[in-house]
């Protein structure tokens, strides 16, 4: 078990990024602290969520927003009553539908980018998705659990190898190739898309079935090559690459809420358990240390070569939210 004492300079470490508006990462440690707040019963960590959506509501949608934290915006309307959250939300859902897709129904996010308006990236599953299905909650309009259906199950397709169940990070639609190698954080990044989708899509949706099996198919192959430490490569079928801190953070958290929630069988309690060995042992002060940097898609070789820090938000975030899932 991790102490109290941790979680909370976990969360203190939190904080103390320099948080963008918006950034891959950067909305799943706000959701971190905002869950932190609830069960450690401190506010300080709430208010600081309120605060960091605050500079985005000051100003209008743009395309980089296009990882933005939607599903935090309606949790925090449903705690605060405040309209302005929802009336972002709606805008933020009709930019989405505004995107160009590949014929799959897959979003392009950054159509007007020179560089990027033809990739497609898993990042995206874990924000877009969970969103939609939460904005039909909300809205009781059901026409958004279709959308969310259609967006990621359209990136299961382009995106999961069906000989190992893992994914890839990009997929270029003028080409229509994938960048050819397996990096571990875009594995969380699908893992924890299907989970928070599933978590809150009706279980009689006709995409539910489909998009549990994508689910298990990618825990299956995780825990096939999971090292003896109890952690990952960052390539995730290379053995040789480093171990990557976030890997166990996110891998372990989507498995043990894939137990709780009965998507997962109790089996995969062993390799829970052992990711939070792996994880704890990279904690320095409540700092996740070896996490990789922000890292664009490449070959194996290039995900080997990318270098490794501490206090970014896609390895505190992961970490803190697996250490206060611990009870569950």
């Amino acid at each position: 078990m991790i102490e109290e004492r941790l979680i909370r300079a976990m969360a203190d470490r939190t904080m103390a990024y320099p948080f963008k508006v918006w950034g891959f990462g950067e909305g799943i440690a706000l959701e971190a602290l905002w869950e932190a707040a609830e069960q450690l019963r401190m506010p300080l960590y709430r208010e600081f969520v309120l605060e960091c959506l605050e500079r985005w509501l000051a100003r209008p949608i743009q395309e980089a927003d296009h990882s933005t934290p939607g599903m935090l915006l309606l949790i925090a309307y449903q705690h605060t009553g405040d309209a302005r959250y929802l009336e972002r939300a709606l805008a933020l859902a009709e930019h989405m539908a505004r995107l160009p897709t590949d014929p799959s129904g897959a979003a392009f996010h950054r159509p007007e980018h020179p560089d990027y308006h033809h990739y497609l990236y898993v990042d995206c599953m874990e924000v877009d998705a969970p969103f939609l299905c939460q904005l039909a909650i909300v809205t009781k309009e059901h026409t958004y659990f279709d959308r969310a259906v259609d967006q990621i199950s359209s990136y299961c397709r382009l995106l999961q190898d069906e000989a190992t169940g893992l994914f890839y990070h990009q997929y270029n639609g003028e080409t229509e190739q994938v960048n050819g190698a397996f990096w571990g954080r875009g594995n969380g990044w699908a893992l924890l898309g299907l989970l928070k989708t599933l978590t809150v899509l009706p279980v009689e949706h006709a995409g539910y079935a489909a998009l549990k099996r994508h689910f298990e198919r990618l825990a299956q192959a995780l825990v096939a090559r999971q090292l003896p430490s109890g952690g990952w490569p960052t390539v995730l079928d290379r053995a040789e690459t480093y171990q990557e801190a976030s890997l166990p953070a996110m891998f372990g958290y989507g498995m043990q809420c894939g137990i709780a929630h009965g998507l997962l069988a109790p089996v995969y309690r062993d390799a829970v358990e052992r990711a939070r060995t792996a994880m704890t042992a990279r904690l320095t002060d409540g700092l996740l240390e070896g996490v990789s940097v922000a890292t664009p898609p490449g070959d194996a070789a290039h995900y080997h070569a990318i270098p490794t820090g501490s206090g970014f938000p896609w390895g505190q975030g992961p970490a803190l939210l697996f250490a206060l899932a611990q009870g569950s």
